[in-house]
Protein backbone atom coordinates (compact mmCIF):
# COMPACT_ATOMS: atom_id res chain seq x y z
CA UNK A 1 0.00 0.00 0.00
CA UNK A 2 1.67 3.39 -0.96
CA UNK A 3 0.60 6.70 1.44
CA UNK A 4 1.34 10.03 -0.32
CA UNK A 5 1.48 13.49 1.17
CA UNK A 6 0.12 16.76 -0.03
CA UNK A 7 1.34 20.36 0.09
CA UNK A 8 0.14 23.27 -1.67
CA UNK A 9 1.69 26.46 -2.05
CA UNK A 10 -0.23 29.53 -3.34
CA UNK A 11 1.81 32.88 -3.91
CA UNK A 12 -0.24 35.53 -3.50
CA UNK A 13 0.71 39.06 -4.96
CA UNK A 14 -1.07 42.02 -5.34
CA UNK A 15 1.34 44.70 -6.78
CA UNK A 16 2.64 46.35 -3.84
CA UNK A 17 1.68 44.61 -0.39
CA UNK A 18 0.88 41.33 0.17
CA UNK A 19 -3.01 40.54 -0.23
CA UNK A 20 -4.75 39.29 3.26
CA UNK A 21 -6.58 35.22 2.25
CA UNK A 22 -9.26 34.29 4.16
CA UNK A 23 -11.12 30.68 4.26
CA UNK A 24 -14.87 30.28 4.82
CA UNK A 25 -13.53 27.23 6.82
CA UNK A 26 -9.88 25.99 7.86
CA UNK A 27 -11.08 22.18 7.90
CA UNK A 28 -12.45 20.56 4.24
CA UNK A 29 -14.47 17.24 5.77
CA UNK A 30 -15.42 14.72 3.58
CA UNK A 31 -16.39 12.80 5.94
CA UNK A 32 -17.21 8.87 6.07
CA UNK A 33 -16.14 8.00 2.04
CA UNK A 34 -15.95 4.82 0.53
CA UNK A 35 -12.32 3.26 -0.52
CA UNK A 36 -12.12 4.17 -4.21
CA UNK A 37 -14.41 7.05 -4.66
CA UNK A 38 -13.15 10.32 -6.25
CA UNK A 39 -14.71 12.80 -4.81
CA UNK A 40 -14.87 16.81 -5.18
CA UNK A 41 -15.57 19.78 -3.01
CA UNK A 42 -15.57 23.48 -3.51
CA UNK A 43 -13.62 25.86 -0.58
CA UNK A 44 -14.85 29.24 -0.81
CA UNK A 45 -11.69 32.12 -0.17
CA UNK A 46 -12.31 35.49 0.53
CA UNK A 47 -9.65 38.60 -0.11
CA UNK A 48 -9.96 40.58 2.57
CA UNK A 49 -7.51 43.16 1.25
CA UNK A 50 -7.64 46.75 -0.16
CA UNK A 51 -5.72 45.31 -3.74
CA UNK A 52 -6.17 42.72 -6.05
CA UNK A 53 -5.01 39.43 -5.86
CA UNK A 54 -3.88 36.69 -8.60
CA UNK A 55 -3.26 32.62 -7.25
CA UNK A 56 -0.01 33.07 -9.46
CA UNK A 57 0.48 28.69 -8.71
CA UNK A 58 -0.67 26.11 -7.14
CA UNK A 59 2.16 23.16 -6.48
CA UNK A 60 0.48 19.53 -5.57
CA UNK A 61 3.27 16.86 -5.16
CA UNK A 62 0.18 13.99 -4.47
CA UNK A 63 -1.62 12.07 -6.37
CA UNK A 64 -4.50 11.39 -4.32
CA UNK A 65 -5.29 15.55 -3.93
CA UNK A 66 -5.63 17.64 -6.47
CA UNK A 67 -6.45 21.42 -6.58
CA UNK A 68 -8.20 22.83 -9.69
CA UNK A 69 -8.59 26.75 -10.37
CA UNK A 70 -9.58 29.34 -12.47
CA UNK A 71 -6.12 29.61 -14.17
CA UNK A 72 -4.92 33.86 -14.19
CA UNK A 73 -7.93 35.40 -12.57
CA UNK A 74 -7.58 38.21 -10.53
CA UNK A 75 -9.47 38.93 -7.28
CA UNK A 76 -10.40 42.63 -6.70
CA UNK A 77 -10.64 43.67 -3.05
CA UNK A 78 -13.44 42.12 -1.15
CA UNK A 79 -14.04 39.71 -3.96
CA UNK A 80 -14.84 36.09 -3.63
CA UNK A 81 -13.41 32.82 -5.35
CA UNK A 82 -13.00 29.14 -5.53
CA UNK A 83 -10.75 26.26 -5.08
CA UNK A 84 -11.65 22.80 -6.14
CA UNK A 85 -10.04 19.86 -3.91
CA UNK A 86 -10.22 16.18 -5.68
CA UNK A 87 -9.69 13.62 -3.65
CA UNK A 88 -8.83 9.98 -4.88
CA UNK A 89 -9.54 7.56 -2.10
CA UNK A 90 -8.08 3.77 -3.95
CA UNK A 91 -4.78 4.30 -2.16
CA UNK A 92 -6.21 4.82 1.58
CA UNK A 93 -8.04 3.31 3.97
CA UNK A 94 -8.73 4.50 7.70
CA UNK A 95 -8.29 8.13 9.02
CA UNK A 96 -7.24 10.23 6.43
CA UNK A 97 -5.81 13.88 7.66
CA UNK A 98 -3.76 16.13 5.09
CA UNK A 99 -2.88 19.27 5.62
CA UNK A 100 -2.29 22.45 2.72
CA UNK A 101 0.05 25.20 3.50
CA UNK A 102 -0.51 28.77 1.48
CA UNK A 103 1.76 31.07 1.21
CA UNK A 104 0.32 34.63 2.08
CA UNK A 105 3.21 36.48 2.29
CA UNK A 106 6.83 36.63 3.34
CA UNK A 107 7.16 34.24 6.53
CA UNK A 108 3.17 34.08 6.81
CA UNK A 109 1.74 30.55 5.88
CA UNK A 110 -1.98 29.78 6.32
CA UNK A 111 -3.26 25.98 6.92
CA UNK A 112 -6.18 24.36 5.66
CA UNK A 113 -6.86 20.41 6.59
CA UNK A 114 -8.33 17.82 4.50
CA UNK A 115 -10.27 15.21 6.43
CA UNK A 116 -11.72 11.95 5.45
CA UNK A 117 -12.83 8.80 7.03
CA UNK A 118 -12.47 6.16 4.24
CA UNK A 119 -14.25 2.92 4.67
CA UNK A 120 -13.95 -0.59 3.05
CA UNK A 121 -16.75 -1.73 1.11
CA UNK A 122 -14.93 -5.33 1.20
CA UNK A 123 -11.63 -7.53 1.98
CA UNK A 124 -9.86 -10.24 0.44
CA UNK A 125 -9.06 -12.79 2.92
CA UNK A 126 -6.13 -13.26 3.25
CA UNK A 127 -4.45 -10.09 0.99
CA UNK A 128 -1.37 -12.59 0.16
CA UNK A 129 -1.49 -15.74 -0.76
CA UNK A 130 1.56 -17.73 0.83
CA UNK A 131 2.56 -21.49 0.75
CA UNK A 132 5.71 -20.97 2.50
CA UNK A 133 8.10 -23.72 2.02
CA UNK A 134 7.32 -26.96 0.58
CA UNK A 135 8.28 -30.19 0.02
CA UNK A 136 6.07 -31.14 -2.59
CA UNK A 137 3.33 -29.34 -4.53
CA UNK A 138 0.99 -31.91 -4.58
CA UNK A 139 -2.53 -31.14 -3.38
CA UNK A 140 -1.58 -27.89 -2.11
CA UNK A 141 -4.50 -25.24 -2.51
CA UNK A 142 -5.33 -22.02 -0.32
CA UNK A 143 -8.36 -20.41 -0.76
CA UNK A 144 -9.44 -16.28 -0.02
CA UNK A 145 -12.28 -15.41 1.37
CA UNK A 146 -14.39 -11.98 0.48
CA UNK A 147 -15.49 -10.32 3.58
CA UNK A 148 -18.07 -7.72 2.51
CA UNK A 149 -19.29 -4.76 4.92
CA UNK A 150 -22.38 -2.88 4.37
CA UNK A 151 -25.76 -3.93 2.90
CA UNK A 152 -24.49 -5.33 -0.35
CA UNK A 153 -22.39 -8.64 -0.75
CA UNK A 154 -19.44 -7.97 -3.33
CA UNK A 155 -19.03 -10.40 -6.18
CA UNK A 156 -15.98 -12.05 -7.90
CA UNK A 157 -16.84 -11.59 -11.21
CA UNK A 158 -13.72 -13.26 -12.92
CA UNK A 159 -10.08 -13.75 -12.72
CA UNK A 160 -7.55 -12.26 -14.81
CA UNK A 161 -3.76 -13.19 -15.34
CA UNK A 162 -3.77 -16.62 -14.65
CA UNK A 163 -0.39 -18.34 -12.97
CA UNK A 164 2.01 -20.64 -14.98
CA UNK A 165 2.79 -22.79 -11.57
CA UNK A 166 -0.62 -22.76 -9.98
CA UNK A 167 -4.48 -22.22 -11.22
CA UNK A 168 -6.85 -20.18 -9.79
CA UNK A 169 -10.96 -20.38 -9.89
CA UNK A 170 -14.03 -19.60 -8.35
CA UNK A 171 -15.90 -21.89 -6.23
CA UNK A 172 -19.53 -20.98 -7.58
CA UNK A 173 -21.53 -22.18 -4.73
CA UNK A 174 -19.13 -20.18 -1.69
CA UNK A 175 -18.12 -16.89 -3.48
CA UNK A 176 -14.41 -18.22 -2.31
CA UNK A 177 -11.24 -18.69 -4.89
CA UNK A 178 -9.41 -21.57 -5.27
CA UNK A 179 -5.33 -21.73 -6.04
CA UNK A 180 -4.22 -25.13 -6.44
CA UNK A 181 -0.51 -25.94 -7.40
CA UNK A 182 0.30 -27.75 -10.07
CA UNK A 183 2.05 -30.61 -9.68
CA UNK A 184 4.37 -32.05 -10.35
CA UNK A 185 6.58 -28.25 -10.06
CA UNK A 186 10.67 -27.85 -10.15
CA UNK A 187 12.74 -27.44 -6.94
CA UNK A 188 13.01 -23.42 -6.33
CA UNK A 189 11.22 -20.39 -5.62
CA UNK A 190 7.84 -18.74 -7.26
CA UNK A 191 6.15 -15.57 -7.17
CA UNK A 192 3.15 -14.39 -9.12
CA UNK A 193 0.11 -11.85 -9.25
CA UNK A 194 -3.53 -12.51 -10.47
CA UNK A 195 -6.55 -9.93 -10.49
CA UNK A 196 -9.81 -10.62 -8.96
CA UNK A 197 -12.66 -8.90 -10.92
CA UNK A 198 -15.47 -7.75 -8.69
CA UNK A 199 -18.81 -5.70 -9.23
CA UNK A 200 -17.79 -3.54 -6.22
CA UNK A 201 -18.98 0.44 -7.92
CA UNK A 202 -15.35 1.82 -6.53
CA UNK A 203 -13.16 -1.15 -5.90
CA UNK A 204 -13.42 -3.09 -9.27
CA UNK A 205 -9.70 -4.65 -9.41
CA UNK A 206 -7.94 -6.51 -6.68
CA UNK A 207 -4.29 -7.46 -7.16
CA UNK A 208 -3.38 -10.72 -4.88
CA UNK A 209 -0.12 -11.41 -4.64
CA UNK A 210 1.11 -15.51 -4.93
CA UNK A 211 4.26 -17.34 -2.90
CA UNK A 212 5.82 -20.58 -2.65
CA UNK A 213 9.30 -22.06 -2.10
CA UNK A 214 9.55 -25.31 -3.47
CA UNK A 215 11.87 -28.05 -1.42
CA UNK A 216 15.03 -26.72 0.63
CA UNK A 217 17.24 -24.18 -0.93
CA UNK A 218 19.70 -25.70 -3.01
CA UNK A 219 22.05 -22.40 -3.76
CA UNK A 220 23.74 -21.43 -0.49
CA UNK A 221 24.48 -17.42 -0.05
CA UNK A 222 23.09 -14.87 -1.78
CA UNK A 223 21.89 -17.11 -4.83
CA UNK A 224 23.70 -14.91 -7.51
CA UNK A 225 27.47 -14.35 -8.32
CA UNK A 226 29.12 -10.96 -8.75
CA UNK A 227 32.42 -11.31 -10.77
CA UNK A 228 33.47 -6.91 -10.39
CA UNK A 229 35.47 -6.32 -12.54
CA UNK A 230 37.74 -8.04 -14.57
CA UNK A 231 40.61 -6.48 -17.44
CA UNK A 232 41.25 -7.44 -20.90
CA UNK A 233 43.18 -11.30 -20.56
CA UNK A 234 42.08 -11.36 -16.88
CA UNK A 235 40.13 -13.83 -15.29
CA UNK A 236 37.84 -13.83 -11.60
CA UNK A 237 36.78 -17.50 -10.17
CA UNK A 238 33.90 -17.30 -7.66
CA UNK A 239 32.20 -20.84 -5.87
CA UNK A 240 28.80 -21.51 -6.01
CA UNK A 241 27.92 -23.55 -2.96
CA UNK A 242 25.41 -25.75 -2.96
CA UNK A 243 23.32 -26.54 0.19
CA UNK A 244 23.89 -30.19 1.90
CA UNK A 245 20.79 -31.00 2.68
CA UNK A 246 20.02 -31.25 -1.39
CA UNK A 247 19.60 -35.13 -1.85
CA UNK A 248 19.96 -34.76 -5.60
CA UNK A 249 22.68 -34.53 -7.93
CA UNK A 250 23.31 -31.50 -9.58
CA UNK A 251 24.90 -30.38 -12.86
CA UNK A 252 25.32 -26.65 -13.70
CA UNK A 253 25.29 -25.32 -17.45
CA UNK A 254 25.44 -22.29 -19.01
CA UNK A 255 22.11 -20.77 -20.72
CA UNK A 256 23.53 -17.25 -21.28
CA UNK A 257 26.30 -14.64 -21.89
CA UNK A 258 25.32 -10.76 -22.27
CA UNK A 259 28.01 -8.12 -22.89
CA UNK A 260 25.73 -4.75 -23.13
CA UNK A 261 23.00 -6.27 -23.97
CA UNK A 262 24.06 -8.46 -26.46
CA UNK A 263 24.69 -12.25 -26.75
CA UNK A 264 28.57 -13.10 -26.53
CA UNK A 265 30.36 -16.78 -27.29
CA UNK A 266 29.54 -18.63 -23.77
CA UNK A 267 33.66 -20.16 -24.24
CA UNK A 268 34.45 -17.19 -21.61
CA UNK A 269 32.76 -19.16 -18.55
CA UNK A 270 34.59 -22.03 -17.29
CA UNK A 271 32.50 -24.54 -14.90
CA UNK A 272 34.77 -26.80 -12.53
CA UNK A 273 33.12 -29.40 -10.00
CA UNK A 274 34.02 -29.15 -6.51
CA UNK A 275 33.19 -31.24 -3.45
CA UNK A 276 31.00 -28.34 -2.21
CA UNK A 277 29.80 -27.31 -5.51
CA UNK A 278 31.00 -25.54 -8.37
CA UNK A 279 33.51 -23.39 -9.19
CA UNK A 280 32.66 -20.47 -12.00
CA UNK A 281 35.74 -18.69 -13.97
CA UNK A 282 34.50 -16.15 -15.93
CA UNK A 283 37.50 -14.25 -18.33
CA UNK A 284 37.59 -11.55 -20.28
CA UNK A 285 38.80 -12.20 -23.46
CA UNK A 286 37.06 -10.07 -25.42
CA UNK A 287 37.83 -6.45 -27.31
CA UNK A 288 35.02 -4.67 -25.89
CA UNK A 289 34.27 -3.20 -22.14
CA UNK A 290 31.31 -2.56 -20.32
CA UNK A 291 28.57 -4.81 -18.23
CA UNK A 292 28.10 -8.50 -18.68
CA UNK A 293 25.66 -10.86 -16.87
CA UNK A 294 24.54 -14.30 -17.35
CA UNK A 295 22.12 -16.90 -15.80
CA UNK A 296 23.63 -20.66 -15.15
CA UNK A 297 21.18 -23.67 -14.73
CA UNK A 298 21.39 -25.96 -12.10
CA UNK A 299 19.94 -29.65 -13.00
CA UNK A 300 19.36 -32.28 -10.79
CA UNK A 301 19.50 -35.58 -12.26
CA UNK A 302 15.24 -36.00 -11.67
CA UNK A 303 14.97 -33.31 -14.12
CA UNK A 304 14.54 -29.91 -11.81
CA UNK A 305 16.28 -26.73 -12.36
CA UNK A 306 17.40 -23.54 -10.31
CA UNK A 307 18.67 -20.62 -11.85
CA UNK A 308 21.72 -18.98 -10.45
CA UNK A 309 22.41 -15.43 -12.00
CA UNK A 310 26.10 -13.82 -12.67
CA UNK A 311 27.56 -10.25 -13.63
CA UNK A 312 30.45 -8.42 -13.42
CA UNK A 313 32.34 -5.56 -16.14
CA UNK A 314 35.09 -6.35 -18.63
CA UNK A 315 37.23 -3.07 -18.22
Amino acid sequence: MKYFGAIFSLILWSGVAWAQLTFDTPVLDFGKVWRGQVLHKDIVFFNGGSRPLRIEAIDSGCGCVAVEREVGKLYGARERGSIRIKLDTENFRGKLERRIGILTGPGAIQYLKVRAQILETFLVEPPVVDFGQLASSSGEKRLLTIKSFGNKRTLIKSVQGQLDFASVSIIKSTGQVEVSLQNPLARGKYTGVFTLETDDLYHQEVKVPVFLTLGSEVVQGAGYLEFGSIAKGQSVERSLQIAKQANEAFSLKNASLFLNGEAIPLQYVQIKPEASGFRVRVINGLSKMGAFSGKLNLVSDAGSEVGVDYFGFFK
